[in-house]
């Protein structure tokens, strides 16, 4: 018992610090300076670099959640930054000599100094073709002088191919990082429902063939339980091989369904003790695909 108990509490402390550190650093992207129109300082954020473009002299680094983008030159040094505002998930372009930070709409800015030029549809701008982007980074093998970057640094490549660093942001930040935290989450969620699940099949698995289930609103759960544990696998498939947001709909009717009723009902049922352990067998065998399709949303992400 006491394991047991200790094993709920450490999972369940792993489960909300990786809650807290993903969704903290997730809200910190988001409030950085909000004035598009203007010419920024460099903007620290603590999310992973998404993606980098290269100009004549200048390194542009992005930032997809924070779409904010930090302006250096091949020596490292801070030149500008401009800031769109929020878009969850925004992209980049360099074209024409214009900088585009886009979603929906498009903030173009002046690709030499960041001067704000307009916004505008996106749906209005005619993108380059992928075959005819032309972009270091776009580049499928590195060669000497090409610049690489990864989560946290941006470097050039010498003449060896060594990549030597010009830019990074602190090693703390990984801290923040929304995957690893989602990741820490995981882990947490899993080992709640896996220890809840391991009890209540013990559980059941020592009465089981010494009674028969005749209550019919038990049967109903059961069946519902059954069906719904089934179709939450299922999510979880789709969710990780095709990465469809139509789970995330799904999963929202089955919680209001499921947890805010069905679990509740079955509390007040006057069932035999065999009938109980069946569907708290059975409940936690749902709570545990619930979680397995919830988590593998970020498939989806």
């Amino acid at each position: 018992m006491k394991i047991k108990k200790s094993l709920y509490i450490i999972f369940t402390v792993i489960a909300i610090s990786g809650i807290v550190l993903a969704f903290v650093g997730r809200a910190l992207c988001v409030d950085h300076p909000k004035d598009y129109r203007a010419v920024q300082e460099e903007i620290t954020v603590p999310e992973e670099i998404s993606d980098v473009w290269v100009s004549e002299e200048r390194i542009y680094v992005c930032y997809r959640v924070a779409s904010c983008v930090n302006v250096y030159d091949k020596s490292g040094n801070f030149l500008w930054a401009v800031s769109a505002p929020f878009m969850r998930t925004a992209s980049f372009m360099l074209m024409d000599e214009k900088l585009i930070i886009y979603n929906a709409e498009a903030f173009v800015y002046n690709v030499t100094n960041g001067e704000f030029i307009e916004v505008t549809p996106t749906k209005e701008i005619k993108f380059p073709d992928v075959d005819d982007t032309s972009s270091e980074n776009k580049e499928e093998t590195p060669r000497p002088g090409d610049v690489v970057f990864d989560w946290y640094t941006v470097s050039i490549l010498d003449s060896n191919s060594t990549p030597n660093t010009i830019y990074s942001t602190p090693k703390w930040y990984w801290i923040f990082n929304f995957y690893l935290g989602f990741t820490v989450s995981a882990i947490g969620s899993l080992g709640i429902s896996s220890v809840s699940l391991f009890e209540k099949t013990k559980a059941w698995l020592n009465i089981r063939g010494n009674g028969k289930i005749t209550h019919r609103e038990a049967k109903k759960y059961l069946l519902y339980i059954r069906v719904t544990s089934a179709i939450q696998l299922l999510c979880a498939i789709v969710n990780i091989f095709i990465g469809s947001t139509i789970a995330v709909t799904i999963l929202t009717v089955h919680f209001v369904v499921a947890g805010v009723i069905m679990y509740n009902l079955i509390e007040n049922l006057s069932c035999t003790e065999y009938e109980y352990r069946l569907m708290d067998f059975w409940k936690a065998v749902g709570i545990a695909t619930f979680i397995l399709a919830f988590l593998t949303l970020s498939f989806c992400l």
